[in-house]
């Protein structure tokens, strides 16, 4: 894995530089065109589309034609035409309010308009078209999946994994939080960004139960306390402690070890699923919802009003799913061999 993150960095700049870096805009730009103001001077807006682009070429190739991965390049062409379509579509939305402004000033969308944020509605739309495909697409392919117990041994030791997640959350944490503005390279590129997590979720014991709930949590309720308690001292800094960072990041580490000591019993991957569907809807969710002052639809409308509305939907059938399909609790699988065991 280590290799391959190597090698799709490698294609990554090899892309930026031939299709995200020229002196004019190039052919392939997403950010601008010539043809839309062909009288004025642009300064491009750095962007690394097009580096992504030729790693991800580079990744299906290898994918398909190196691991024989039927799996990975099927769901890769489905997440090509969930973005193709998905984002489309919710610009279209945006786009149809620009262009008829008329149309939503009588009736029921005369009344919502002034609370509307137009680009929050693109994206929510954008999203739930792209996660609706990507969905179905692992429906259809998943007879490609296998149902048995996996075999792979845990590869990186605690004293090398632990580690490793520090390195991973001490310059993220600092280019956010403590002003390190160099350290800013690692959140801005993506695949350097995503090396870590993935070998450690691939080869440790502890990274898939930590990334998926209190590590991704951490700077979603640092960007919280600082809002809230920082920035506009909404509450104090006592009660932002510990009601926006320590209580969800306590609660949701516990959990995370309990399921790795449940996942070394042997307790099947959907069991856990289930589980971290819901503590992550629930706390990034609540996290987010204080951010924006807990715009409930009792109280009186602002410009998130409309989103939360849709968010607040979309987690109670989150958790109706969690709860309700799946079947009756599954049983423990036989627990496979692991070095150090």
């Amino acid at each position: 894995m280590a290799l391959v993150m190597a090698g799709l960095l490698v294609l990554m700049y090899i892309g930026v530089r031939v299709l995200n870096e020229p002196k004019i805009l190039p052919r392939l730009y997403f950010s601008h065109d010539w043809y839309w103001r062909a009288e004025a001077e642009f300064k491009p807006r750095r962007e690394i589309w097009g580096g992504l682009l030729v790693a991800l070429g580079g990744l299906m190739v290898y994918l398909t034609w190196v691991r024989h991965d039927q799996l990975a390049g099927n769901l890769a062409l489905v997440g090509f035409l969930a973005g193709g379509v998905g984002f489309p579509l919710g610009q279209c939305l945006q786009a149809f309010h620009a262009w008829n402004p008329a149309v939503f000033t009588k009736g029921p969308l005369g009344v919502i308009e002034p609370y509307m944020n137009w680009w929050n509605m693109m994206e929510i739309s954008f999203g739930t078209i792209f996660g609706a495909i990507l969905a179905s697409g692992l429906w259809l392919n998943r007879h490609r999946m296998s149902s048995g117990a996996s075999h792979d041994d845990v590869m990186i030791s605690p004293f090398v994994e632990l580690p490793l997640l520090a390195v991973y959350m001490v310059p993220l944490f600092a280019a956010e939080f403590l002003g390190w503005g160099n350290l800013s390279i690692f959140g801005a590129k993506t695949i350097i960004i995503a090396a870590v997590p993935l070998m450690g979720i691939l080869g440790g014991r502890f990274s898939p139960y930590l990334i998926a709930l209190p590590i991704v949590a951490t700077p979603i309720a640092g960007k919280t306390l600082r809002e809230l308690c920082y920035k506009n001292e909404e509450f104090s800094l006592l009660l932002g402690w510990a009601v926006f960072f320590v209580l969800p990041l306590s609660s949701l580490l516990w959990r995370a070890i309990s399921l790795v000591k449940r996942g070394q019993r042997g307790e099947r991957s959907r069991t856990f699923a289930r589980e971290g569907l819901l503590l992550a809807t629930w706390f990034y969710f609540a996290l987010n919802f204080a951010f924006f002052r807990f715009p409930w639809p009792w109280k009186p409308w602002t410009s998130r009003t409309p989103s939360a509305i849709i968010f607040i939907v979309y987690a109670l059938s989150l958790n109706a799913a969690a709860i309700l399909l799946g079947g009756t609790k599954e049983s423990l699988a036989a627990p496979s061999k692991r070095p150090g065991e």
